[in-house]
């Protein structure tokens, strides 16, 4: 499985933001972020999920399909309010 971490977990936070104040399940949150530029599978998605989570910028609910949210930290780091871990793909913001 060859693919960019950095922008596989930028891609699961511009996806969970969307699904926003909701969890959204491993399912739905693999259909969003997989196309040519990233392919991910179940257990890697699971493994950056636990990543996100342990930088605060998720919160993870474990069992037989797991669920994750945007904490606080995630929103502020997807609008740009608060700096992006580098480990994290987030493009250039360009103000208006």
């Amino acid at each position: 499985e060859m693919v960019d971490l950095r922008t596989a977990r930028w891609r699961i936070i511009e996806m969970l933001c969307i699904a926003s104040p909701q969890a959204a399940s491993e399912r739905l949150i693999l259909r969003a972020i997989c196309d040519d530029e990233v392919g991910i599978s179940e257990a890697s998605l699971r493994r950056e999920l636990l990543y996100l989570q342990e930088r605060t910028l998720v919160e993870v609910e474990q069992g037989d399909v797991w669920r994750a949210k945007l904490t606080s930290a995630g929103v502020d780091v997807y609008e740009y309010q608060a700096a992006a871990p580098t480990s994290v793909a987030r493009p250039p913001h360009h103000w208006r």
